[in-house]
């Protein structure tokens, strides 16, 4: 059909009402179109709005985000800066630590070294006595004219005889007071034997009995002055004990042993054993159950640190049968000799 079909002149009437129709379909369709229009417009506006909106609020946070960001950085610094600060003053309160430990080995040493002193003496007095009466019965000799030639020698061989023991204790007592601290791998009972000779002569004098049960022969790798000097403390505190109570015969009992992968040591006295109500307390610094000067309260503080962060061994204490048990423990990894290497890991 035409597009212009209302134009037959055949069916006037007809065509008017199809021009009708079609002028109502075109004013539909231009209201449509017209609708349509405004609906886009409508919303383009509204798209337009929304983008203008979206791009308000992303400089906003964009804006935000820089401020979080500056925020952020400046918060960076600032950690930066407190974290080297923080460094610094770890550092500066670790080197406190240091001089106050090494404040109190000092203390420590010096304490150790009256004791020394009295014990030199102690090793002292019998050779010295007897180098007195040598000297004085040959002097005799000499002034009655009396020369006995064998007399003479067996004396002068004495003489040299204690002169050697004195060189002897004077060596041992400047090894362990030797500044150097070197490594060395030496046989556990050893060490033991080393700390004994400095300390036996002035046991014997106090009549106190000491007893050594080795039971191995394993060598360790670590600072046998160290080791020694925690020995004299703990021999030193069981002294104490004894004579402080007044022990009927005072026994300090040493043995040396190995268990598994460790080396051990047990120092044991008679002398009752420690209360209950310090054990926990005994290792703190300062403290001590003597009642004159002679207790610093060091000691066993310093044994501790000396085994357990000097020689990576482990030190404890407990209450046996008839008194204290000190046990130190040191590893001994798989193979003799191999706590070297295990030590120089640890340290």
């Amino acid at each position: 059909m035409s597009l212009f079909f209302f134009l037959n002149p055949e069916g006037f009437n007809i065509t008017i009402v199809n021009f009708l129709i079609w002028i109502m379909n075109m004013l539909i369709v231009l209201m449509i179109a017209h609708w349509y229009s405004k609906i886009e417009e409508e919303s383009t506006k509204r798209l337009l709005k929304v983008k203008d909106l979206l791009s308000t609020e992303v400089e906003i946070k964009t804006r935000e985000l820089e401020e979080k960001k500056n925020e952020l950085e400046k918060k960076t610094l600032e950690l930066q800066f407190l974290n080297q600060n923080l460094e610094a003053k770890i550092q500066e309160e670790s080197e406190k630590n240091r001089e106050q430990e090494k404040m109190l080995f000092r203390q420590a040493k010096y304490a150790q070294m009256g004791e020394m002193i009295s014990m030199i003496a102690h090793q002292w007095r019998q050779p010295l006595n007897a180098i007195s009466a040598a000297t004085a019965t040959m002097q005799l000799k000499i002034d009655m004219e009396d020369y006995e030639k064998i007399l003479f020698k067996n004396k002068t061989l004495m003489i040299a005889k204690y002169i050697q023991h004195l060189s002897s204790t004077i060596d041992d007592f400047r090894n362990f007071f030797k500044l150097d601290k070197e490594k060395e791998e030496l046989e556990f009972p050893k060490i033991v034997d080393d700390a004994l000779k400095l300390v036996n002569s002035a046991l014997e004098n106090k009549h106190i009995t000491v007893v050594t049960e080795h039971c191995c022969s394993c060598r360790i790798y670590t600072y046998p002055n160290e080791i020694i000097h925690v020995i004299l403390n703990l021999v030193k505190n069981a002294e104490d004990a004894l004579l402080g109570k007044k022990i009927t015969d005072p026994r300090i009992i040493i043995r040396t042993f190995k268990k598994e992968n460790s080396v051990y040591m047990e120092i044991e006295d008679n002398a009752g054993g420690i209360e209950p109500s310090i054990m926990k307390k005994i290792f703190d610094p300062y403290f001590t159950t003597k009642k004159n000067a002679d207790g610093t309260g060091l000691g066993l503080y310093m044994s501790k640190i000396i085994i357990e962060d000097h020689c990576y061994g482990e030190i404890e204490v407990s209450n046996g049968k008839e008194g204290a048990v000190f046990r130190l423990f040191f590893p001994v990894p798989y193979e003799e000799g191999a706590n070297r290497s295990y030590a120089n890991r640890k340290s």
